[in-house]
């Protein structure tokens, strides 16, 4: 490169820009591709990193490889799907579209209203009973179940019977024994006394320990029970 300058730096005028060097330890700047514009405010240092790559400007879109991020703030992100995910000391969550057949769940969420089996449950006319809210909640291995419900005890059998329910299934909640206990409130108190739960071919029963008199009106069912684990 020829010496073109009071200060004896090399200058190589290219076909496509330059090249400016100079230095005890000889460094070369060399610009090419477009033209470029450094507009400095007060004394600043760039320090540039030993290898080659690309530099990216703050406003771009870019994709970013090789990089920890240290407390950064993200500001409404687009995550994805993300295979896997550890959250820790996260606020702020809701239930609503987490996955309900397995694991934990703390709080109460509505689920889908069940359909009573009306020779055991109904309206007093032989129909279905008016649900204004359905609650579940799981935590570990407990499940606990809330309606408001009005509606009234069809028949002396000791029995309240669904024909189908919403209800997340564990697999081992497809049939058997399921430990646990029910209570209903009668517009006075509120009457414990169901103590059994058991799920068979998919439909819920739930029996009592002593009869509950034919037309008895309930206007809340409740049940808290524990299954085996799958």
């Amino acid at each position: 490169m020829a010496t073109n300058n009071s200060s004896n730096q090399d200058y190589s005028n290219e076909s496509d820009g330059f090249i400016l060097g100079g230095g005890t330890t000889k460094r070369d700047l060399t610009v090419t591709g477009a033209d470029i514009t450094l507009t400095g405010s007060g004394s600043n240092t760039y320090t540039f990193p030993a290898s080659t790559g690309t530099l990216v400007s703050r406003d771009s879109t870019d994709t970013l490889t090789n990089k920890t991020l240290t407390s950064p703030i993200l500001t409404t992100p687009a995550l994805g799907t993300p295979s896997a995910l550890v959250l820790t000391n996260a606020t702020g969550l809701t239930n609503a579209g987490l996955s309900t057949t397995a694991g934990d769940i703390g709080g109460a969420y509505v689920t889908a209203n069940p359909t009573f089996d009306v020779s055991t449950f109904d309206n007093g006319s032989g129909s279905q009973p008016t649900i204004t809210q359905s609650k579940y909640t799981k935590i570990g291995k407990t499940v606990i179940v809330h309606f408001n419900i009005s509606g009234t005890k069809a028949g002396t059998n000791g029995v309240i019977k669904t024909t189908a329910w919403g209800l997340p299934t564990e697999s081992a909640m497809t049939a058997g024994t399921i430990c646990g206990q029910c209570g209903y409130d009668n517009g006075s108190i509120y009457v414990v006394d169901m103590a059994v739960v058991y799920r068979s071919s998919g439909v819920w029963w739930m029996c009592q320990t002593a009869n509950i008199a034919d037309n008895q009106a309930m206007y809340a069912l409740s049940g808290t029970f524990t299954f085996e684990a799958a």
